[in-house]
């Protein structure tokens, strides 16, 4: 299953490193504006040189609210004790989308079926 989809940065920074291979790697948690009082947690991790040019030039931008455009896969639903639940995700692209009042309309990722 892939989805796509604008969602808005948390105020929880990112993270960039190398995964355990040694592949570059960023984590974010991003929010999708369901309603006007209801959002979803997205925690999307994005490897390898794709994600490491993102991460060079859009870096600073990264600030809470900052629309994403998100392209990702293998979404999954994850819960634990004490932590709201949330999607995981694997992001295939993610790129800034303009701080507009146009972004700001409900646009939810839409999951797609995939061969």
């Amino acid at each position: 299953m892939k989805a796509e989809g604008l969602l808005f940065m948390s105020r929880t920074r990112p993270t960039a490193g190398n995964a355990a291979d040694g592949t570059f790697q960023i984590t974010l948690l991003a929010m999708d504006r369901m309603r006007p009082n209801q959002v979803e947690p997205w925690r999307i991790t994005w490897s390898g040189e794709d994600a490491r040019a993102f991460w060079n030039t859009s870096q600073a931008a990264l600030t809470p609210g900052q629309p994403l455009r998100v392209v990702a896969q293998h979404l999954q639903g994850f819960s634990a004790r004490h932590i709201a639940p949330e999607i995981h995700a694997h992001a295939i692209s993610i790129q800034l989308a303009p701080r507009s009042t146009e972004c700001t309309r409900h646009q939810s990722p839409q999951p797609q079926a995939t061969a």
